[in-house]
């Protein structure tokens, strides 16, 4: 006697049928053929064989009705294919496919105006899937359709309690700050920065926070506070480089704001350098290099020094030979000529 075990297997494969494969390829096939309506034809038949609940184990069944949904969003027919989108939750165990469908429902009716359908598909999909990357779009959406609604803060304070350690908490902060720096209130902006690194010291969002925050300090008359989350940024850079998911875009952005604000703000002229050293060590092909080369050659100048002149007129025509496609070569050329650089 079979366990039961081996019993349910043999019964789910009887009520699935032949496998859905070969429905597939038939329908993939009259679509490439542009055969559309019999394409629509046959990932509907294929989806209908998965009426049996334990079918949906056999994810051929979503599939099929993801590409049924593709298809009728190229064709046109939006509102079907919004329900086709939805209906792929129903025939999978597969969050992530699941998540996916769900987001691409809730954009078709955001282009339709349907915003508080919209908004409810972006609700579920944060609350069930939050560790997937359409959780991430399907918060963005959210704060897109309603920026101006006067709950959207509590609702974010919410969503970064409710979900926290999950990634999608580390957005909701985000957005949070970003409201209340619109809103004015810079002090709950930057402390929301600030607890969105200390929070996610390794997330894809450190390097926003770190940089978002020393813009605002820096504006509000405060340059050391902005310093010091700049300097952690710089700091944590080697350690981060084995961080797979770590997003390194404004971490040269932020080492040329660590610079100015040595330069211009707190008098330190050597710090600058370092800190602009660091940039074009650990990024010599930034776009920003030749900016920071430029910066270098005002701060050496600023030290001060009887080789002041001669260690700024190396920046410069160090700018010129390594960057000569520049956006700063000229400017380069102009204050060699100035200093009268050899």
């Amino acid at each position: 006697m079979r366990d039961p075990q081996t019993m349910v297997a043999l019964c789910l494969v009887a009520c699935a049928g032949a496998p859905l494969p070969d429905d597939l390829h038939r329908a993939q096939r009259l679509e490439a053929e542009r055969r559309d309506e019999e394409a629509l034809a046959a990932y509907a038949a294929a989806r209908a064989r998965c009426s049996h609940a334990g079918a949906r184990a056999h994810d051929d069944c979503a599939l099929a009705a993801l590409r049924e949904a593709q298809l009728l969003e190229r064709l046109g027919r939006t509102r079907e294919a919004i329900e086709a989108f939805v209906r792929v939750r129903e025939l999978t165990l597969d969050g992530r496919r699941a998540a996916r469908a769900l987001l691409r429902a809730a954009l078709l009716r955001s282009d339709l105006g349907e915003r508080d359908g919209a908004l409810a598909l972006c609700r579920l999909i944060v609350r069930r899937w939050p560790d997937e990357v359409a959780a991430e779009d399907a918060l963005r959406l959210l704060v897109q359709l309603v920026p101006d609604d006067p709950n959207l803060p509590a609702e974010l304070d919410q969503l970064a309690r409710e979900l926290n350690p999950h990634a999608v908490s580390g957005f909701a902060l985000l957005y949070r700050a970003e409201r209340a720096e619109r809103d004015g209130q810079l002090e709950l902006a930057v402390a929301t920065y600030d607890e969105l690194w200390r929070r996610f010291p390794r997330g894809p969002l450190r390097d926003d926070a770190a940089w978002r925050a020393a813009r605002l300090l820096r504006r509000m008359g405060r340059p050391s506070e902005a310093a010091v989350r700049l300097q952690r940024l710089q700091d944590t850079f080697v350690p981060a480089m084995f961080v797979g998911h770590y997003n390194k875009l404004l971490l040269d952005d932020a080492a040329l704001l660590l610079g100015e604000i040595y330069l211009e703000d707190l008098g330190q002229p050597a710090r600058a350098i370092a800190a602009l050293e660091g940039l074009l060590r650990r990024q010599p092909t930034s776009l920003l290099a030749d900016d920071a080369l430029l910066l270098m050659a005002r701060a050496a100048l600023r030290q001060g020094g009887a080789d002041a002149y001669a260690r700024a007129c190396a920046y410069l025509r160090r700018l010129r030979r390594d960057y000569p496609d520049g956006n700063r070569v000229r400017q380069a050329q102009q204050e060699e000529q100035r200093l009268g650089c050899p």
